[in-house]
């Protein structure tokens, strides 16, 4: 009855062991090949079972087979303990055997060394990138320039007494004579008429003497069409006036008549 409770990794164990119960020795192979190869199989079967009882049990008589006297059983109270002993020792024995009654074999068997760990190499721990994400940019608002400038001035009322106009007289009135041309001048004082009727001129040079005129606060108007003759009647300032002013017009005057 306890040997039907047999768990399912004690039945996978128990076929690979039997794949391997038949030793390299009983093969046509010579004696230290034989023994190297049983070798290998056995390290290789027992390093590849699972931790458990299965395992400990077959751990269990790999230790006790060399023993020659007090060797222990494989009856155990723990199914796969048992199982994984009976499977390494039916594995065994006839290795034991052959090692045990051939020194080349046994050679073969000692030859054996078990495969070098491969070497971990501990590096710094892998970074892995994070999506970059923009951070949030929240608008500012743009500061507001400070103008300084001087002090606002509130205009005053003016103190400025009202100029009472005065009824206008008219001043002496001078006539200019000048010579043919017009290098030497002289005015004669004439008492003021009634104002001259200043004939509508015609043409630039016209045009001229009745702005002049009008700048200089005489009458004059302009004689025989565009000969450049002009009747000036006026103050002696307003006569020099108005020839300052017919000069800076490109008229300058060459003739007055009497």
């Amino acid at each position: 009855m306890k040997r039907l409770l047999i768990t399912t990794a004690a039945a996978i164990a128990l076929g690979l062991s039997l794949a391997a119960a038949t030793p390299a020795s009983a093969q046509l192979m010579d004696p230290f090949s034989a023994g190297l190869t049983d070798r290998t199989h056995w390290e290789q079967w027992i390093h590849s079972l699972p931790a458990g009882s299965y395992h400990d049990g077959a751990l269990y008589w790999s230790g006790q087979r060399s023993l020659r006297v007090n060797r222990g059983t494989c009856e155990s109270s723990i199914p796969d303990f048992e199982q994984g002993c009976e499977d390494a020792k039916r594995m065994l024995d006839p290795m034991d055997y052959a090692r045990t009654t051939d020194e080349r074999y046994h050679a073969g068997w000692r030859a054996y060394s078990a495969p070098a760990p491969v070497a971990t190499v501990a590096g710094p721990p892998m970074i892995i990138p994070q999506p970059w994400t923009a951070p949030v940019q929240t608008p500012q608002p743009a500061p507001v320039p400070t103008v300084t400038g001087p002090p606002m001035s509130v205009p005053q009322p003016s103190t400025t007494p009202v100029q009472t106009p005065q009824p206008w007289t008219a001043p002496m009135q001078e006539r200019l004579h000048c010579n043919a041309d017009a290098t030497v001048c002289r005015t004669e004082p004439e008492p003021s008429t009634a104002p001259v009727q200043t004939p509508s001129p015609t043409g630039v040079f016209a045009e001229s003497v009745t702005l002049c005129a009008r700048q200089s606060g005489i009458q004059a108007f302009v004689l025989n069409g565009d000969e450049n003759q002009v009747e000036m009647l006026g103050t002696q300032s307003g006569l020099f006036a108005f020839r300052a002013c017919m000069n800076s017009t490109g008229y300058p005057l060459t003739h007055t008549s009497r």
